[in-house]
């Protein structure tokens, strides 16, 4: 009995399967993918400007927003970083202040549930020149035994280009050397930096050129000199003698002096001479100042030959 009822109006009930079925599939594939499985994620976008009139940049500007999206789980999962895009769209503005919305951009399959700022104060200032002088600061100490010198610059002067906000900021422009450890020369390209009268570094601003070449001397503490060499003579030879010659052996030295200071020769120590008359030779040392680091000799050969003083009588007339 129940086989003939399953048989009764079996194609029927074969049709309805076979109907519900599609109907399932028919639903599953045309629903709303919105309404099912949705998830939402909070997103910090960057912020950016699009269509700004020629000469005018936008300043005080959020650099983010926070954007919350919606969509399915594939949606979301197939999406890149830069498929969503936030902006502000400056066509037709001009210069000063005024609120402005932000736009998001998405891809398909993804919206846009909420816009955290929804909308900006937005600056918009002219575009401005001004040249401004340089100046070096180096900071740190060479290696020890080494000097810095003056540091020379191809460029004295730089041109910033910007907002003319920050352009009216600009108290000093500066580039610092890091001179730390070094037993050679600094030579860099380095990038100018505008500071305001607290010494807070200015941003948003572009620099001409974008780099500096600087070359800042960095030379050994002391150098090396060849200095004549004097006989320190004290005394007066004996009555009736005068020197005719003096003779060093060598007459120079070779010292290595410190760059701040200056010495431009080189003294034994004294010889005296009082009452002399007779042919003088001798190793006498020299008078080597504290602050030379070494010198290439400690002594010299003095010679000095005395003679006797001629007198030239003129005969008297009767």
């Amino acid at each position: 009995m129940l086989i003939n009822l399953f048989k009764k109006n079996l194609n029927l009930k074969i049709f309805a399967v076979i109907l519900a079925i599609v109907l399932w599939i028919y639903v599953n594939k045309t629903q709303d993918p919105f309404t099912v499985l949705l998830t939402e994620i909070n997103m910090i976008i960057d912020l950016k400007t699009i269509n700004t009139p020629k000469g005018l940049v936008p300043v005080e500007l959020p650099e983010t927003c926070v954007i919350t999206i919606i969509g399915s789980q594939e949606s979301i999962n197939k999406m890149k970083n830069d498929d969503i895009k936030a902006y502000i769209d400056l066509e037709g503005k001009s210069a000063g202040s005024m609120t402005c919305n932000i736009d998001v951009k998405t891809p398909p399959g993804i919206k846009v549930n909420n816009i955290k700022p929804s909308f900006v104060t937005v600056t918009i200032d002219k575009i401005e020149k001004k040249s401004f002088p340089v100046d070096i600061v180096p900071e740190g100490n060479p290696q020890k035994g080494f000097l810095a010198g003056k540091p020379e610059l191809k460029n004295t002067s730089v041109t910033f280009e910007g907002p003319s906000l920050y352009i009216k900021k600009i108290s000093s422009v500066k580039i610092y050397a890091d001179l730390n450890g070094l037993d050679d020369d600094f030579i860099q390209n380095m990038s100018p930096v505008p500071f305001d009268s607290n010494s807070n570094p200015i941003k948003g601003l572009i620099s001409l050129p974008a780099k500096i070449p600087v070359k800042i001397p960095v030379r050994s503490e002391y150098y090396s000199k060849t200095v004549p060499v004097r006989p320190s003579l004290k005394g007066t030879p004996s009555a009736g003698y005068e020197i005719e010659y003096i003779k060093i052996i060598p007459p120079i030295a070779i010292i290595n002096c410190p760059r701040n200071k200056s010495l431009n020769y080189i003294e034994t120590q004294d010889i005296n001479i009082d009452g002399a008359k007779n042919f003088f030779e001798k190793d006498v040392s020299l008078k080597i100042p504290d602050y030379i680091i070494s010198a290439d000799k400690q002594s010299v050969r003095i010679i000095i030959k005395f003679i006797k003083i001629r007198l030239n009588f003129m005969p008297s007339k009767v």
